[in-house]
């Protein structure tokens, strides 16, 4: 059995609610820009062009009377991005995003949860112009809400909300249980330099809300995997045996390698479906012939 992603999706879409009104201007007047801390030759927020970074921030509920019951994020990346909540997928990446637009989601944490995760991956797009000039960021405000009461909790991108990041994604590295403590800290730009590359007058505030209801895949959900294969076929009948293997999979996605395994005693453009190859009874024989041939004339001279 094989497990299948895990994801929110599909997601409900609805006019953005006034409930969430003072997330949306926190969002707006107080997140910051981030990014990971990229080689030299890249001044921030500059980052290499077409190149991805993953981000996580983790929740850890210290009371245990509050427990998490649901997330709302808002976000915006430079230029799109895949967002990631405790593992299920919440949004795919979309080159068609528009980085001037801010995306929210609402998502449910499941009960008994003290630890929440959100992962964010962000893809800098390919940029014509000077390849060290290229700007890459992410700005986020998420506010969490708690079981069985109207409390919440509102976090912005910044000094006081720890992201970490890398450029190095292995394979799980958006689930909760991934071990990110070697990761290095987010840098979180200047208000005043990343003013001057997201225009605060060009930046539009969420229009609708997207709402995943519950968690579908994943450990919980299976499908019945494929037969497995090896990398070596009996041959059946004159056709060359075919044997597919999959590759190692250093991401998340896969390839697959075919591998034709060809009989050494068969000669293969044979229709009639008999072996060309000569019996082994018959090799003593025609060897004898052979050697008879080739001692005859030399006999008949010794008589004369």
């Amino acid at each position: 059995m094989a497990t299948t992603q895990a994801t929110y999706l599909p997601l409900v879409e609805q006019d953005f609610p006034s409930e969430h009104a003072a997330l949306a201007q926190a969002f707006q007047t107080r997140a910051s820009w981030a990014w990971t801390r990229e080689a030299r030759e890249y001044e921030p927020p500059n980052a290499p062009s077409g190149e991805q970074r993953g981000f996580r921030w983790t929740y850890t509920s210290t009371l245990p009377t509050r427990t998490p019951s649901s997330l709302t994020i808002i976000l915006s990346v430079d230029n799109y991005f895949a967002l990631h909540v405790n593992g299920a997928l919440v949004h795919a990446t979309d080159p068609e995003n528009e980085l001037w637009d801010a995306f929210a989601f609402t998502v449910p944490v499941a009960a008994g949860s003290d630890k929440t995760v959100v992962a964010v991956r962000g893809i800098n797009a390919e940029d014509t112009q000077v390849a060290t000039q290229n700007p890459a960021g992410f700005t986020a405000a998420i506010k969490v809400s708690y079981q069985g009461t109207t409390d919440t909790e509102t976090f912005v991108t910044g000094p006081d909300m720890k992201w970490v990041g890398e450029s190095l994604l292995p394979l799980g590295w958006e689930a909760p249980e991934f071990n990110d403590s070697n990761w290095p800290n987010v840098v979180v730009f200047p208000s005043q330099l990343a003013s001057s590359i997201w225009l605060p007058e060009r930046r539009r505030g969420p229009s609708k809300l997207f709402v995943g209801s519950s968690i579908t895949g994943g450990a919980n959900s299976s499908t019945s995997a494929p037969p497995s294969t090896s990398t070596t076929a009996i041959l059946t009948s004159i056709t060359p045996a075919i044997a597919t293997t999959q590759s190692p999979t250093l991401t998340q996605s896969r390839s697959t390698t075919t591998v034709i395994v060809a009989p050494s005693d068969t000669i293969f453009n044979n229709s009639g479906g008999v072996s060309l190859a000569p019996a082994p009874g018959m090799t003593g024989i025609l060897l004898g012939f052979i050697l008879l041939f080739t001692l005859w004339p030399r006999s008949i001279r010794h008589i004369y």
